[in-house]
């Protein structure tokens, strides 16, 4: 299976612009106003089996932090929990498709390509120009279930540290 990137997250999983600012699509099913909204009531991502050094944080929020949807956090939801920068492949690397093997597939119930949502976390610099991204792992989220993992991908040259200002 071969996943394409959405460009924009927001469409897929619920990503809301803590701003105030109304999404861009009504299928999204975030209210107008997120900001009147209950942290309970934004669509949430599951994360079965947590992530990499955070196995208790399972549910996050994705927020939108520009306003064409090229940069996010993946914000947990439990106390003190972690925060991500998450950036969608499409944008920064177009080329970009890795291969998900048949168990992920399996497990996540992704039937098609476009089910799933691929975000890759980003590593943040002492500036901007330093900042990279993790192509070897990306965050994969079936968007009709909200259920992701963060994914290995193996027998692939993908950088851990790919430099953003490389596209």
């Amino acid at each position: 299976m071969r996943p394409r990137a959405r460009t924009d997250p927001a469409t897929v999983a619920g990503m809301y612009d803590p701003t105030g600012e109304p999404p861009r699509h009504h299928e999204t099913g975030v209210p107008a106003n997120p900001m009147s909204v209950a942290v309970e009531d934004i669509p949430v991502i599951e994360m079965p089996d947590g992530l990499p050094g955070y196995p208790d944080a399972r549910e996050f929020v994705l927020e939108r932090l520009d306003d064409l949807g090229c940069l996010g956090t993946l914000r947990a939801l439990v106390d003190q929990g972690p925060a991500f920068f998450v950036v969608p492949p499409a944008v920064w690397f177009p080329d970009y498709e890795p291969v998900l093997d048949e168990i992920t597939c399996a497990s996540l119930e992704l039937a098609e390509p476009a089910d799933a949502l691929l975000l890759l976390v980003v590593t943040m610099g002492d500036r901007p120009a330093d900042a990279t991204a993790n192509l070897m792992a990306p965050l994969v989220v079936n968007a009709r279930t909200r259920r992701g993992a963060q994914v290995v991908l193996s027998g692939t040259a993908y950088s851990v540290h790919q430099p953003l200002t490389d596209v």
